[in-house]
């Protein structure tokens, strides 16, 4: 019994209880992570806003400047407005899988000349693409509901590989 990895099992509890967490409460969890990125996306814009100034002598331009605040105001709005933030994020993918597939199955034609079976993949699998950027400007929630679904399916098999890890180990492995 002394083999046992307490500190790995008590990961694994902590992980397990944290997925069931994220599963109860899957836009909770995409606000957590939108304050999360917003105060790092505000500290790496505070970062270089600094350095830019510190070393404008080395002709760091007016553009590196103007980046710099536009990443902090974005952090900001991402800490104080994450709802708004994550649902223009979301539009903003929705439009680009929407474009992106359109063109791709405009230009699937060069498929059909190396193979019929290639071809018909890339016309399904862009069609697939087009759908899914349509349910993202349809409805923002799926993504958000998509991403705690992600990450609680992650945590709890990071928690349960724990688990049995700190079971099973041993002291001589």
């Amino acid at each position: 019994m002394k083999d046992i990895k307490w500190l790995v099992i008590a990961i694994g509890i902590v992980m397990i209880i944290a997925s069931i967490i994220v599963f109860a409460n899957p836009t909770g969890t995409v606000r957590a992570i939108a304050l999360l990125v917003g105060i790092a996306v505000i500290i790496g814009g505070v970062v270089s806003l600094a350095e830019n100034i510190r070393h404008e002598q080395n002709n760091m331009t007016t553009f590196h400047l103007v980046l710099s605040v536009l990443v902090i105001i974005f952090g900001i709005i991402l800490v104080s407005q994450p709802d708004f933030a994550i649902n223009v994020f979301v539009y903003i993918i929705g439009i680009w899988f929407i474009i992106d597939a359109i063109r791709r199955i405009i230009d699937a034609k060069a498929y059909k000349t190396a193979s019929s079976n290639l071809y018909t993949a890339a016309i399904v699998m862009d069609i697939l693409l087009l759908i899914v950027g349509a349910l993202l400007l349809l409805n923002p929630f799926i993504a958000w509901f998509s991403i705690s679904i992600i990450i609680g399916i992650s945590l709890l098999i990071g928690g349960i590989v724990h688990l049995v890890y700190g079971v099973i180990s041993r002291s001589d492995l």
